[in-house]
This record gives C-alpha cells, sequence and structure tokens, in this order.
C-alpha cells in the first residue's frame, strides 16, 4: 500500500473519532444540564462551597464554623471530638452524625462520609436543577474515559508513525520516515489538543451560569465574615485557627478508601461523590485561591 493512501487512511480516522467525540461531548452535556437557562443567585455559603471546591468543601465549610465556636475540637493527629451536639443546619447534623460514625473521631473519615451524605448531596441536585451544575452521569464518565484513550493513542501515534516506517523494507516506504510524520502528524496534534479540551469539558461540572452566578457571590462578599464563607470562597486558606487549617489541609490530602456511602435520595443517586480526582468525586478544598474543582464550561 502505498504511503500516501495509509496516511489519508489514518488521518481519516484521526477525523472521524474526533468529530464524533467532540459533537458527542456537546450533545451530552446538553443533554444533562438542567434549569431553564435563566441566572440564578446563591446566597448560602454551602452553595457556594459546593460550586466551589464540592461536597468535600462544604463539609469543611460546617467544619470551620462548629470548630469556630467550641461544637467540636479537632485535635492532633486529625481526631474530631463533639463538645456539644448542636446542630443549626443539615449538614452540621451530618457533620456530627459521621463524627459519631468515624473511628476514634477520624477527621479524614468524617469529612468524607459526611460529603456523602443525603442533606450534602441535596445542594449538589439542586444546583443541577438550577443550572448551575452538569450532574455526574454514566455516559458523561465513559465519553471522559474515552477522550482518555484517545489523548493516549493519538500522542503515542506521531513518535510511532516515524519509528514504524524506519523499519518497512518496501522501496515505497524505505527513507520517508519523515514524510510520512509530516502528512500524518498536524491530524494526530489537532486530535490531541481536541482530545484534551473535550476530557476537560466532559469532566467540568461547572455550567456557564454557575460560574456567573459564582463570580457574583464572590463579588458580593469580598470580606468574607463567617467561617463558613471564607471557606466557601477561599478553601482551608480561609480557616482563622493555623493549627486547624493545618489538620484539615492535611486530612484532605490524605488518600482516603472509600467506605460505604449511607442512604441516598430516594430516587436520587449518590452521584456526587465518585471515585479519582475528577470534578465527579468529593472534589476538594485545600487550596486558597477560590478555584474550582467543579470545572466551568
Amino acid at each position: 500500500m502505498a504511503i500516501g493512501t495509509v496516511a489519508v487512511l489514518v488521518n481519516a480516522v484521526v477525523g472521524v473519532l474526533t468529530v464524533w467525540l467532540v459533537v458527542e461531548s456537546v450533545v451530552s452535556r446538553r443533554r444533562h444540564r438542567q434549569g431553564d437557562g435563566r441566572q440564578v443567585k446563591i446566597d448560602d455559603p454551602y452553595q457556594a462551597a459546593f460550586l466551589n471546591g464540592g461536597p468535600l468543601r462544604t463539609v469543611d465549610a460546617a467544619l470551620a464554623t462548629m470548630s469556630d465556636d467550641g461544637r467540636i475540637r479537632i485535635a492532633e493527629p486529625g481526631l474530631v471530638t463533639i463538645e456539644r451536639a448542636e446542630a443549626h443546619d443539615p449538614v452540621e447534623r451530618a457533620v456530627l452524625e459521621a463524627a459519631e460514625s468515624a473511628p476514634n473521631g477520624a477527621l479524614n473519615t468524617l469529612r468524607h462520609t459526611a460529603a456523602r451524605a443525603e442533606a450534602v448531596q441535596r445542594i449538589g441536585h439542586g444546583l443541577a436543577r438550577n443550572g448551575l451544575l452538569v450532574a455526574p452521569s454514566r455516559d458523561l464518565r465513559v465519553l471522559a474515559r474515552w477522550a482518555r484513550i484517545q489523548k493516549i493513542v493519538f500522542l503515542l501515534a506521531i513518535p510511532a508513525a516515524y519509528v514504524v516506517t524506519e523499519f518497512v523494507g518496501d522501496t515505497d516506504w524505505s527513507k520517508v520516515g519523515d514524510l510520512f510524520l509530516l502528512r500524518v502528524g498536524p491530524g494526530l496534534l489537532v486530535g490531541w489538543f481536541l482530545a484534551v479540551v473535550v476530557g476537560q469539558n466532559v469532566a467540568a461540572r461547572l455550567t456557564g451560569n454557575g460560574a456567573r452566578a459564582l463570580s457574583f457571590h464572590r463579588s458580593e462578599n469580598r470580606h468574607p465574615a463567617t467561617p463558613a464563607e471564607r471557606v466557601a470562597i477561599m478553601g482551608l486558606g480561609g480557616v482563622e485557627d493555623k493549627t486547624i487549617r493545618t489538620l484539615l489541609v492535611a486530612a484532605a490530602t490524605t488518600a482516603f478508601v472509600a467506605v460505604a456511602a449511607g442512604p441516598a435520595l430516594a430516587g436520587e443517586q449518590v452521584s456526587w461523590c465518585g471515585g479519582g480526582g475528577t470534578a465527579t468525586s468529593c472534589g476538594g478544598s485545600q487550596d486558597n485561591r477560590g478555584t474550582s474543582s467543579c470545572g466551568a464550561s
């Protein structure tokens, strides 16, 4: 087979796969986007925390509040003790329940258990219904996985295009490695780049309306007054007590072995706490830059 024919076939396959990936990502995100398109304002620190850093930042906001007023005590080496079993809202109640069930009050276990609680999950579902987040789904996860595979294959195909032709004995192919690479390289690079973009877009949970709502909330709270609001906007960098901040950061950066989730919502899965480090997971809040693990689109 002539080198030109092979190059055309390679570029055709790359083009078809890339176009399919881009189109499917756009269609899938639109399919799972809810709301009527109107801009929704958020005025609750837990909503801001969820948009900014997912379920774990929501839990961290509650932990910061309860630690600040003395209802819980966070001590070395990352243990939580309940001083007063008083909950002012459902998220704080979830934290207390998680603290009671966590082995020795382990902070790392408490955070992840509370993040899977119904009260925290409801916040994510509510934001998704208002069009501020895209709810995780099986087809989006499959698409993200395919984008990763395509990204790796296209990237490896670039040097392979040169190496393979160097060892082909056909006279039509000998000493044309550079030429073949020039014929298929640009297409592979474009396909790789678009696979990267699509992978990031599919993994992102924050919608355009969600990003605008979060930006407006930040502008209205440039100087957050409460512990929950500071964590919601600034991450764990907003925790004023240095010792507690250090313990929370350590818990946020410690590997966690998932435990069985508690009862989910009736008719709704615990979808905001999956595995891995994408935005489908519990999210995080160890940074203090206010960036969103939910991503944006």
